[in-house]
């Protein structure tokens, strides 16, 4: 039976008229709550006499999560209640990330669903639970009465929760020295959507930085620096790598998939990035390339063959092999060789490292590399021209890849007491200005120089190693992972710069 509130309603109520369905005029809604949108511009009409859908209680217009009643009544073409006639409630995804929705459920169901079914009783009302989304926005909950051909749509507004943290953006960043950017932050309800709020404190934990009372962030020096962002009752971090200025070729990948968007030139703030060509493969294969000492071609592997490309320009072909190339290719130091592995070799031409000059001559196989399946790769040539680092799995390594070092000379390993290898790793990159080689083994990265003294380790947290590369001067060592793109600075106690530009991006090779 309908409650006795509901029956006085319906026995002689004013409503309005609101897209299509009727509702009941300010004065007569009962049991709603401040945050209802009440309707206005009601008619002069009586209620029962009046057919369609009347929407007798409804909250329109609350935060994330609020829960509240809405009953609707049913009436025929003829003004008389419609009893057991099926009513449809079907929530509607609305708004630009296709999020903001309200829920629904019956009465006699505890969870809140897409979607309801219910039926009128003899008096024509349904009554339901509506649930505000947990995204703000706006939603639109549509009620379909089929048997009748009655259908319209109510639609809900969802504000925000009260404050539970603040948040600050940019989280993390890159910048140049001597350079400025302003924090921008705002507080969050518990299910992260922004508020309003404007009423923020902000100073400096540590780093090389400043920071205004406006939140103006005035950057001195390279180095890692973290800034404080406080409102009465929460606390939040920004993060900042003042970074050395330079240009890198990098990749970058689509975030979910992992496949290859493009290879691109950009700056290591993030600025300035231009199209170089497409990527190589996808980002859960280690893959690199690697620029002439000039810094006017970029080395790329792709299938069985060797490209150059120059900036502005297209990629040439200037070696092509009878099977498929390991994805990755460095210039010597001196940019008159480029070394690169076959992965697969042939009755022609053996698997492992080679060597060709930059004008595609002199084309030859280097190593002791026998195997019709590669076992040598990742080749990484030395500052001075006469050794080159390389990834080996050849025994005893097996699946604990080792780091070897070939002397193009003798065409022979180095020997490191009984042991043709210098250290177990992945993968390694020769500094261009002196005798240290970095690799990583496993999530440590590490220095060593090639006659197997100085070990150091940089970081023993790093992800799953795509590339390695050094800036010309020896001072930094960039280093693609799973998680992103840093700067270590080899000569600087570690100092780490993660480049939060660079979240999606993988193999990154910086420019001379």
């Amino acid at each position: 039976m309908v409650s006795s509130d509901v029956t006085s309603l319906l026995q002689g109520a004013s409503r309005c008229k609101v897209e299509g369905m009727y509702r009941p005029s300010r004065h007569l809604l009962t049991g709603i709550s401040l945050l209802t949108v009440l309707m206005s511009a009601c008619d002069d009409g009586t209620g029962p006499s009046k057919p369609g859908m009347n929407v007798v209680r409804v909250t329109l217009r609350d935060t994330v999560g609020g829960i509240h009643p809405l009953d609707v009544v049913v009436l025929t073409a003829a003004g008389l209640a419609a009893g057991q006639v099926e009513v449809q409630f079907q929530p509607l995804f609305t708004g630009a990330d296709g999020e903001s929705r309200v829920y629904v459920h019956r009465t006699d169901d505890s969870v809140f669903r897409f979607d309801a079914v219910d039926t009128t009783d003899p008096s024509g009302l349904v009554t339901v639970q509506t649930q505000h989304g947990f995204t703000t926005g706006t939603a639109g909950l549509r009620i379909n009465v089929p048997a009748l051909g009655y259908a319209d749509t109510l639609w809900f507004s969802i504000d925000p929760g009260r404050a539970t943290g603040v948040r600050v953006a940019p989280a993390d960043t890159a910048v140049y020295a001597a350079r400025q950017f302003v924090l921008r932050p705002y507080t969050v309800d518990r299910f992260r959507n922004r508020r309003p709020d404007s009423s923020f404190q902000f100073s400096t934990l540590s780093g090389p930085v400043t920071v205004s009372a406006a939140g103006t962030v005035s950057t001195t020096d390279i180095g890692r620096a973290i800034l404080v962002v406080r409102t009465s009752q929460f606390t939040d971090t920004a993060k900042v790598s003042v970074v050395p200025q330079g240009w890198v070729a990098t990749q970058k990948f689509y975030a979910g998939n992992g496949g290859p968007e493009g290879i691109f030139l950009v700056q290591l703030d993030g600025s300035g990035r231009d199209s170089l060509t497409s990527g190589l493969d996808n980002s859960f294969i280690p893959q690199g390339f690697a620029w002439s000492r000039d810094g006017q071609q970029l080395v790329l592997t792709r299938g069985g063959t060797l490209y150059l490309l120059q900036p502005g320009g297209t990629e040439q072909p200037f070696v092509t092999m009878t099977g498929s190339l390991n994805t990755a290719a460095r210039f010597s130091a001196d940019g008159q060789w480029v070394y690169f592995a076959l992965a697969y070799g042939s009755d022609t031409e053996r698997a492992g490292l080679y060597r060709v000059g930059r004008d595609g001559s002199a084309l030859a196989h280097i190593g002791d590399d026998t195997s019709h399946f590669g076992v040598d790769y990742f080749a990484a040539p030395s500052h001075d021209g006469q050794s080159v680092a390389y990834s080996s799995t050849r025994s005893p390594c097996g699946v604990e890849t080792c780091i070897r070092v070939l002397d193009i000379a003798t065409n022979r390993d180095r020997m490191y007491g009984t042991q043709d290898y210098l250290v177990h790793g992945a993968m390694a990159a020769w500094s261009p200005v002196e005798d240290l080689i970095a690799f990583n083994s496993g999530i440590a990265l590490s220095l060593i120089h090639s006659d197997g003294t100085a070990l150091r380790l940089l970081a023993s947290d790093v992800g799953y190693v795509k590339w390695m590369d050094w800036s010309p001067d020896g001072e930094w060592l960039i280093v693609a992972d799973d998680r992103g793109v840093e700067l270590f600075g080899v000569h600087r106690g570690g100092l780490r710069l993660p480049l939060a530009q660079f979240l999606s991006y993988g193999a990154t090779s910086w420019r001379p």
